[in-house]
């Protein structure tokens, strides 16, 4: 998901309408070419302000959040496992030194606040 659709700082619901739809398409799209659904990882991500406990509990709250869409799609739940990975996997890095207000510090570690989710299944 792109930082502009993934999840705003301190939130666990998808940004906008926008990331929602990403979200389905995109998984829709994967699971139309699975002949048998085997399972769903879905990660959650942070960014690295804040504790390691608050960020792992955010991170979790995120999966949870992307688990709730699928689910809605009609996804059996019993097949999505979810799991929190806090601030440990970054793939931006922001120095603090390069960034004059918090805000902008913020805006970016965007990429960070993300849901990774991973598709298994037997295709065509």
């Amino acid at each position: 998901m792109q930082s502009d659709e993934s999840f705003a700082f301190d939130k666990t619901t998808l940004a906008n309408p926008a990331a929602r739809a990403r979200l389905e398409n995109e998984v829709r799209s994967r699971l139309a070419s699975c002949a048998s659904l085997e399972a769903i990882i879905i990660e959650g991500h942070t960014d690295r302000l804040g504790s390691q406990e608050y960020n792992q509990k955010l991170s979790e709250q995120r999966a949870e959040a992307a688990k709730a869409v699928l689910v809605g799609m009609g996804v059996p739940a019993d097949k999505i496992e979810i799991l929190g990975m806090g601030k440990t996997l970054p793939v931006q890095s922001c120095p603090d030194s390069q960034y004059k207000t918090r805000k902008a510090l913020i805006e970016c570690l965007a990429p960070n606040r993300r849901v990774v989710i991973n598709i298994r299944g037997v295709g065509y």
